[in-house]
């Protein structure tokens, strides 16, 4: 294997995430929340609209080392 990229797993554990919807996402006026899981390191972020949780991944992702 000349390629590293052929080693690693395409979707490592380190990126895998859960995300659950509030029961009140996608009724009229309710607006979007959830709550953002981590599996690697069991971290949850709560969030209240779509910028939270790609800010919530976002923080997620660049506390992952750089080395998977």
């Amino acid at each position: 294997m000349d390629n590293p990229l052929d080693a690693t797993p395409p979707y490592p554990h380190e990126l895998s995430f859960v995300l659950r919807l509030h029961r009140s996402t996608g009724l009229p006026g309710q607006g979007f929340k959830g709550r953002l899981l981590h599996l690697a390191t069991g971290t949850q972020v709560d969030f209240t609209d779509f910028p939270g949780l790609q800010a919530a991944l976002q923080a997620s992702v660049e506390r992952i080392p750089a080395a998977l």
